[in-house]
């Protein structure tokens, strides 16, 4: 479309949210209006948060969904991008918002507010607080991932061969203080990965959302077309969200660590992971939750156990020189479980109720294992505790319905509306072949 070289465009922001179904949304104005949108919001109807990646409502007659409600912007959170590739560009600039009704008290199904509240009570009742992030795996390519070719992986050549699309995403975060460490061709068809320095507490996951949409936005500028799906294509490699965290007293000192238990976990730190892997299963409907992420689950036959630096465990510690004067501030886990298609506030949420559980039943950590679960004979695994974690999308459900223990920490409201949009996603999705799958979330992630 011709530009009007002579019209000086309105610079516009957006107060965004992240619905069930894991989408970015948000209402937009002109920037020159945010004094007035922190004092009164912007209006938001509850059935924006009743929709699946297809963009279909949900049928909710709940009260909760039936209430006028207000997105307020968290002004510490704003992002705003003034130096991009295109030099023509609108700035790129956004506000993570909360949603509250008219009396101004937050909205159950706000799944930002209920991950801080959960953040909240670590702070309050076990003194701890969270330090981690969320690293981004990702295809991208000139035109259609299909017809893609292939460039070798970890290879000056795949950095290069995007031009400076690494540049500019490195160079954007920067300017956002997220603050980039690696940018890394991965196997597989243009695939890529980022890993960003470490945030604490609820700036974990809004780092990670930021991180996401400034890439795309790089990509739109630079022309390329990108995805963050688990599947682009049915013989692609899967993307994954590798979540690195640990925990820390509120004075920000480690307190995973201790240098003289088998794996180099403190005490409260076997009754966290215990507890994370005892809920492992239903945490699945949260943090792999659409349909086309079990083609990926049902590929690699994944199981619910804690490995030392076990490539096949879902949750094993990030490799670190334990000769190190360091070594408590580095040590950290890596949790191998979460996809694009997943609210990140609400999977933190489902991780922190599963460790928290753990420290207060004080769960013992029973389901290790350093070899993979396929070479031991079922009644081994039996033994220790270790369960095959779900095929489907509507068996992660059922397991998740099934943990009440685990299900009542979080809002009634908000658990019935998800399992509505997933049993509706389930079912738009039940006809397709699993190349039409692919394609469908290609698109939409």
């Amino acid at each position: 479309m011709p530009q009007n070289t002579n019209y000086k465009s309105t610079n516009l922001t957006t107060i965004i949210t992240t619905d069930l179904a894991g989408i970015t949304r948000g209402c937009t104005f002109p920037a020159n209006m945010v004094d007035s949108y922190t004092k009164n919001g912007c209006n938001w109807l509850s059935l924006h948060s009743l929709l699946t990646p297809q963009d279909r409502i949900v049928k909710n007659n709940s009260k909760d969904f039936c209430q006028n409600l207000l997105l307020m912007p968290d002004v510490r959170s704003t992002v705003k991008l003034t130096h991009m590739p295109d030099s023509e560009a609108a700035i790129f600039e956004f506000v993570h918002g909360n949603i509250v009704n008219y009396e101004g008290d937050p909205w159950s199904c706000c799944t930002r507010t209920v991950l801080n509240n959960e953040i909240n009570h670590y702070h309050t009742q076990l003194g701890l607080q969270i330090f981690g992030d969320f690293d981004h795996e990702f295809n991208v390519a000139h035109g259609d991932f299909t017809l893609a070719h292939q460039v070798s992986a970890f290879s000056l050549h795949a950095n290069r061969h995007l031009g400076n699309f690494s540049e500019w995403v490195i160079n954007a975060l920067n300017q956002t203080g997220i603050f980039p460490e690696v940018f890394l061709p991965k196997l597989g068809k243009q695939r890529y990965g980022i890993t960003c320095r470490a945030a604490n507490n609820l700036d974990i996951v809004d780092k990670a959302v930021n991180t996401r949409e400034i890439i795309r936005e790089v990509a739109r500028q630079y022309g390329l077309t990108i995805s963050f799906s688990p599947k682009i294509t049915l013989d692609s490699i899967s993307n994954l969200i590798h979540l690195r965290i640990s925990l820390q007293d509120m004075s920000s000192q480690p307190i995973l660590y201790d240098s003289k238990s088998k794996y180099g976990l403190s005490e409260i730190g076997q009754h966290w992971v215990a507890g994370i892997i005892h809920y492992l299963p239903a945490l699945c409907a949260l943090t792999k939750p659409s349909p086309i992420s079990y083609l990926e689950m049902k590929e690699n036959n994944k199981f619910a156990f804690f490995g030392h630096q076990n490539p096949e465990s879902v949750l094993r510690v990030n490799p670190v020189n334990r000769f190190s004067s360091m070594v408590a501030n580095l040590f950290n886990l890596e949790f191998n479980l979460i996809d694009a298609t997943a609210n990140l506030y609400l999977a933190m949420t489902g991780i922190l109720i599963a460790g928290r559980l753990g420290i207060e039943k004080k769960l013992p950590l029973t389901a290790c294992l350093d070899v993979d679960p396929l070479t031991l004979p079922l009644q081994e695994l039996n033994n220790l505790a270790i369960r095959r974690l779900p095929t489907s999308l509507h068996e992660a459900l059922e397991m998740l319905r099934a943990e009440t223990e685990f299900t009542s920490q979080l809002p009634e409201a908000l658990l019935n509306a998800y399992y509505e949009i997933k049993q509706h996603e389930i079912a738009l999705t039940k006809d397709l072949t699993m190349d039409q799958l692919c394609e469908q979330y290609r698109t939409l992630y």
